[in-house]
Formats: C-alpha cells, sequence, structure tokens
C-alpha cells in the first residue's frame, strides 16, 4: 500500500487543476479542458483514497471519464444538462473521440507526478528514519554516567 498523502495538498491541487480548468474551457482550449478534467477526477480519488497507489487512482478515474464520454453517444447526459445547465462542465452533451486521448494524456499526467513526488517522499522518509537517533542513543546521551 502507499504512503497516505496530504489531503489537505490534495485538495490544493484540486482546487488549482479546477481553476486551470475552467479557465481552459473559457477559452476554448477543449483538449486541455479535458486533459485538467481527467486531472482533477485522479486528484479527487486520491482525495477520497489518500493511500491509493497512483495508477489505481488514475485507471479508476480514465475510467470515471471514459464513461461519462460513452455516455454521450446516449443522449442522456444532454437532458440532464438541460434540465441544470451547470452539469455541462461535469457530464458534458456531445461525444468526441478525440476527448478519450485527452483524458488518458491528463491522468497519465497525474499518476506519473504522484509517483515522482511518492518516490521522492519514501526517499525523504527512509532518510529520516536513518537520522533518527535510536532508544539506546537517547538514554546514553542523557545519562552522564559512563557505561
Amino acid at each position: 500500500m502507499a504512503r497516505a498523502r496530504s489531503r489537505w495538498r490534495l485538495g490544493a491541487a484540486a482546487l488549482v487543476v479546477l481553476v486551470a480548468g475552467l479557465a481552459a474551457w473559457r477559452a476554448g482550449l477543449d483538449a486541455a479542458g479535458d486533459a485538467l478534467y481527467a486531472a482533477m477526477a485522479v486528484i479527487l480519488v486520491l482525495v477520497c483514497a489518500p493511500r491509493a497507489r497512483g495508477w489505481v487512482a488514475g485507471a479508476a478515474a480514465l475510467g470515471w471519464c471514459v464513461l461519462v464520454e460513452l455516455a454521450q453517444v446516449t443522449g442522456w447526459p444532454a437532458a440532464a444538462v438541460d434540465a441544470v445547465p451547470v452539469l455541462h462542465l461535469v457530464l458534458g452533451t456531445t461525444f468526441a473521440a478525440g476527448d478519450l486521448v485527452s483524458y488518458a494524456v491528463g491522468a497519465t499526467l497525474v499518476v506519473g507526478l504522484d509517483a515522482v513526488t511518492s518516490a521522492r517522499a519514501g526517499r525523504q522518509a527512509d532518510a529520516d528514519e536513518h537520522e533518527r537517533p535510536t532508544r539506546d542513543a537517547i538514554r546514553d546521551a542523557r545519562d552522564p554516567r559512563p557505561s
């Protein structure tokens, strides 16, 4: 099992990705917006399960993105958006195969970034563990009498 990630940091990352995704959407950068949508999905999975392996979170998020995209073929997301317009940010309305590539890119980037940061955190934790004094060393340091 992976080390637990900080939910606060993940929440901050989710907020940054949300703002970037909305900016991309407003600017008409569809591929970037779709990649950021998938990135946000990965981060939200990690918020819910901070000890999950990155690739598992990425697979779950990518599965969600593909499911939402394929659902657009049925027309029910469009009907939901007609009823509640803000849902277009989550459900979309029209199927586009290119979106699937953008989702894969966004999820892969977050999983890769998570792998790099997790490896760095693991190395740091290992280094910290080696630097910690043992109980015997602490006791000997406190006790001025020779052993």
